[in-house]
């Protein structure tokens, strides 16, 4: 039995906004991955819910006002692929329902395999 060489898992640069960022339309948050992300960790501490989105145009995901979450898309390996968000995605922020945060950050931290 022969074991295979473990990947290192790295952390890439956070991509980050003030409360200021969120406002009605989408915004650019941070700049695009440079490598492919199996997971994120995202923090946002503002006092509202946030939308994040890949595409500029839907509202895809909603983070909670003070929200902590851990987003893995690499554990769902099939055989020798795997599920990751690829090189040069974007991720873009607006306001959630309940209106602009008026105070806190949020934070979105890709993990990624380093070969």
């Amino acid at each position: 039995m022969s074991l295979s060489r473990p990947i290192k898992a790295a952390l890439e640069t956070a991509k980050s906004s003030d409360h200021t960022g969120a406002g009605a339309s989408f915004a650019v948050l941070g700049s695009s991955l440079a490598n492919a992300a199996s997971a994120m960790v995202i923090t946002s501490t503002f006092d509202t819910s946030v939308w994040l989105s890949t595409d500029d145009t839907n509202e895809q995901l909603l983070i909670p006002s003070g929200a902590s979450l851990v987003i893995d898309v690499g554990g769902n390996k099939q055989q020798i692929s795997s599920l990751a968000f690829a090189i040069g995605t974007q991720f873009y922020l607006k306001q959630g329902p309940d209106g602009a945060p008026s105070s806190g950050d949020i934070a979105l931290t890709p993990i990624f395999a380093e070969r």
